[in-house]
């Protein structure tokens, strides 16, 4: 420390008033990276300014003086206690100065700065900020110039999204431009050890950006949090000048539908979605409490429809396997979803799981012994779910059906564990053994995994299909004119074949249970469609091709113990795969009957119009209805509603992930798109109001869509009624994406011919993927 009038940064001790931005400068430079020479000047100081304390101007003439080089230029930044915050910045509301020489010059600036703090502008701001930021204390950074030949900004997670990938926006000469009206930066992506978005023509050498990669990586490890760093190189090394905190990201949900998509594909309706959620989600929940400790998810955060198909939160997946030291992805490398690529995050010992070791190694052993649990316990479940008379379901009352699919739930809550470890297990176990075999140069696809594993065919009905085709085949040639012709009644009906049709008819007993969608009972089971089943029999060819030749577990030549253990392993939850499989789609195959038995008496009673109406309830709503006839008359409303909202989204096409908790917009079939640059998140489609200048600012309508070249200060007021942004011009700290990201509305930059969008014409912005979408 100088003096009270004037803090050094680097000094080990510092006073709490010198304001969040040299906060951090102080904690870069502690961790040794370089960061110009920084003085600070504590908010007393803006105290006494506002006081009128004549004897300041003197006093800090005399400070400077000490340490101030007469040919050196300085930077005067704000440095107060409501900036960088979580809910407002405060961005470009305080005075920057740039290239400021002599003391007299710095005095000047630090004196405009402190006269911004009270400025009818910032007053104005105030007005809508938190009352705990309304008091302002200014502190003044007074930091070296570094000359500049490149500048720029860099985030270690990409702001918008929250995904592992750092964002980098730069521009030749002074930093100042990445700010200024009508400039539009360079911009890279890079993920996982490779550029995903680059440049064009890169203005910039790529070995700078790459430096400016590995410092952003190095400072949010350091600092153990995703941080927002400005940039300066020199032509020789990279000068940090300020550092933030990436806030917005603790709020982003990501939602994936990587694994989702194969649990339930397609549109889910309401009454399986009620059923399936807390069926399902609590067991991934209990996976997850066991892993890492509490983590007080609920089925809600896990999972969500987005135009009725389901999508999984793997950004609240990923904050735990996160607190267990584990990529984010990490659920989803575990169920070997996320592909093998360069650069991909690796599942290893680090520092975040061995302070959780005792419970991770307590989850591992337990997991590694699962396979007791199972021979002990799931015999009995699958005696359990068995045992439920499917003949007798069409007899039940109301009330008896109701408590029947109690039950039936009941026993799926405990298969379910079951059918999600075993996959889970079978996949990690898997992985390793391939890796084992790709050790001693065999690849999977050459191997036998599954050979002499007989008791699969138990679950696999093309075995009995071919041999069903093959006793066809071998009937008289016109009883085989006759069956092709019949339908499954009138086959039953042929004489002289009792034995092929009581093959047929034990087919059907077998694998009646199957459909398309093993995770919703609405796709009508194969024991429904017997006619369907007669012809796949009829059709099914009987000479199929021969599979390829497949080593042997006999025939490698090099076995070590990993091999041995893995294989054995790999192949007993294979077996244990299809078991549990098989008896959960058994399982969970009975709701249909007992569903349709209600769909009945609903029908009767005049509350739905047809069977299939079932499944637009929520099973809580059929519950109460059944419990409280005299309270429920007709759901024909709320049916006729839910079925027009199926039927608007029945064909949109989803991406794989969606960012956030909106849902995206329904965009016209082959609408022309214009892709810019993200900067503010969310979606919104209203009517484009094109601003050129101050002219057009009465033009402007609420709910209307900014379209513009660029913006300044004074086009400030236009946002608070604008839906979304979209600018010709301008990166991620332009002020059209600062005054955005406040207002909480879309926003997507540097997009060319925006100014060539039609005055009120409908568009969508997609603030996530940068995207215009113009609707004809």
């Amino acid at each position: 420390m100088i003096n009270s009038i004037i803090v050094n940064i680097n000094s080990k001790k510092l006073p709490d008033s010198i304001g969040k931005k040299a906060e951090n400068l102080h904690l870069l430079m502690k961790h040794g990276f370089k960061v110009p020479l920084t003085m600070v000047i504590p908010w007393e100081n803006h105290e006494r300014y506002q006081a009128n304390d004549t004897q300041l101007i003197s006093e800090l003439k005399s400070t400077l003086t000490t340490f101030i080089g007469q040919n050196k230029s300085y930077a005067i930044r704000s440095s107060a206690n409501i900036e960088d915050s979580t809910d407002f910045s405060f961005a470009g509301q305080f005075k920057s100065v740039l290239h400021v020489k002599g003391v007299d010059n710095i005095i000047f600036s630090i004196w405009s700065i402190w006269a911004t703090s009270d400025s009818p502008a910032v007053m104005k701001y105030l007005e809508s900020a938190p009352k705990h930021l309304q008091t302002i204390k200014m502190s003044v950074i007074v930091q070296e110039m570094v000359e500049p030949v490149t500048s720029g900004v860099a985030f270690s997670r990409n702001p918008m999204t929250g995904t592992d990938e750092i964002v980098i926006e730069a521009v030749a000469g002074d930093g100042q431009k990445l700010v200024q009206a009508g400039i539009t930066p360079q911009r890279w992506i890079y993920k996982w050890g490779k550029w995903i978005s680059q440049p064009v023509e890169e203005q910039i050498p790529l070995s700078v950006i790459q430096e400016v990669v590995n410092g952003a990586k190095k400072i949010s490890k350091a600092l153990k949090k995703p941080v927002d760093l400005e940039w300066v190189f020199d032509g020789k090394q990279v000068w940090w000048v300020q550092v933030r905190d990436i806030t917005a990201l603790q709020n982003i949900n990501i939602y994936s539908n990587r694994i989702s998509k194969e649990m339930m594909p397609g549109q889910i309706e309401p009454l399986i979605w009620s059923i399936n959620i807390p069926l399902i989600i609590p067991v991934w929940i209990n996976l997850l409490n066991e892993m890492v400790g509490e983590t007080h998810l609920k089925p809600v955060d896990l999972a969500k429809r987005f135009h009725h198909r389901s999508y999984f939160n793997m950004g609240a997946l990923g904050k735990v396997f996160n607190l267990a030291g584990l990529p984010s992805e990490g659920l989803e490398m575990m169920m070997g979803i996320v592909p093998r690529e360069a650069g991909r995050p690796v599942m290893k010992m680090n520092p975040g799981m061995l302070r959780l070791a005792p419970r991770l190694l307590t989850f591992f052993t337990k997991k590694w012994t699962f396979s007791r649990r199972y021979q002990k316990e799931f015999p009995q479940l699958v005696k359990e779910i068995q045992s439920i008379p499917l003949e007798s379901i069409p007899k039940l009352k109301e009330e008896d059906l109701i408590n029947g699919i109690q039950q039936v739930i009941g026993i799926l809550e405990k298969i379910v564990v079951y059918n999600v470890h075993i996959p889970l297990l079978l996949n990690m176990y898997g992985a390793i053994f391939v890796s084992q075999l790709r050790k001693i140069g065999i690849q999977p696809d050459d191997f036998d995994l599954v050979e002499g594993l007989t008791n699969l065919d138990r679950y696999n009905p093309n075995k009995p299909l071919k041999q069903l085709r093959i006793r066809f085949e071998g009937l008289d040639p016109m009883v085989q004119n006759r069956i092709l012709s019949a339908s499954y009644a009138q086959f039953m009906q042929i004489e002289g074949i009792e034995e092929f049709q009581q093959e047929i008819r034990a087919f059907l007993s077998q694998y009646g249970h199957l459909s398309n969608k093993t995770n919703n009972f609405s796709a009508i089971p194969w024991r429904e469609q017997p006619d369907m089943v007669l012809q796949m029999i009829l059709s099914y060819p009987a000479e199929t091709q021969k599979n390829p030749q497949l080593l042997s577990y006999s025939q490698l030549k090099h076995k070590s113990s990993m091999l041995k253990l893995f294989y054995g392993r790999t192949r007993e939850y294979r077996v244990y795969k299809e078991v549990v499989g098989d008896a959960y789609t058994y399982g969970y195959g009975l709701l249909r009957p007992f569903f349709m038995t209600l769909a009945n008496k609903f029908v009767e009673r005049g509350w739905i119009n047809e069977l299939s109406d079932i499944f637009l309830l929520e099973w809580s709503e059929i519950q109460e209805a059944v419990r409280t006839p005299d309270l429920q008359t007709s759901f024909t409303a709320i049916i006729q509603k839910r079925k027009a909202d199926m039927q608007a989204c029945a064909d949109v096409v989803l991406p794989t992930v969606i960012f956030g908790d909106q849902t995206p917009p329904i965009l016209p079939i082959n609408a022309k798109i214009l892709h810019g640059t993200p900067t503010s998140a969310g979606y919104y489609s209203g009517p484009a109001r094109l601003v050129r200048g101050i002219e057009d600012f009465g033009e402007v309508r609420q709910g209307d869509v900014l379209v513009i070249p660029f913006s300044e200060a004074g086009w400030t007021p236009l946002f608070a009624k604008a839906g979304a942004v979209v600018s010709e011009s301008g990166g991620i700290l332009s002020h059209s994406s600062i005054i955005a990201r406040e207002y909480r509305i879309p926003a997507v930059v540097s997009v060319p011919d925006a100014m060539k969008i039609r005055d009120n014409q409908t568009i969508t912005v997609d603030g996530y993927k940068g995207e215009i979408i113009i609707h004809e």
